[in-house]
């Protein structure tokens, strides 16, 4: 016997963060080991603290609680207007 069950759901809603008045602040600077080299003075962010509008441009690291994201060289990370990192991978 097989069963099949639907359920309509409300689509999510996102709020709007804050539009940054200035560009976005490294916490730190750090040394990151990854693909066999050191990078050295690698500014660190913090996820929560990055508003609508920010640009990053690779090398950093973006940290939060749970996880934390890398951008390379040559990669750039613009916040969406409710808080979703849009990262652009060059070749990709």
């Amino acid at each position: 016997m097989r069963c099949i069950a639907t359920q309509e759901s409300p689509k999510p809603v996102f709020t709007r963060v804050e539009t940054p008045e200035a560009d976005p602040v490294a916490h730190f600077q750090g040394d990151i080991y990854i693909g066999a080299q050191w990078m050295r003075d690698v500014p660190f962010y913090e996820r929560g603290s990055l508003c609508a509008g920010a640009e990053l441009k690779g090398p950093c690291v973006i940290s939060e609680r749970t996880t934390s994201t890398l951008l390379l060289a040559g990669d750039l990370c613009r916040v969406h207007e409710n808080g979703h990192l849009m990262i652009s991978v060059p070749g990709a």
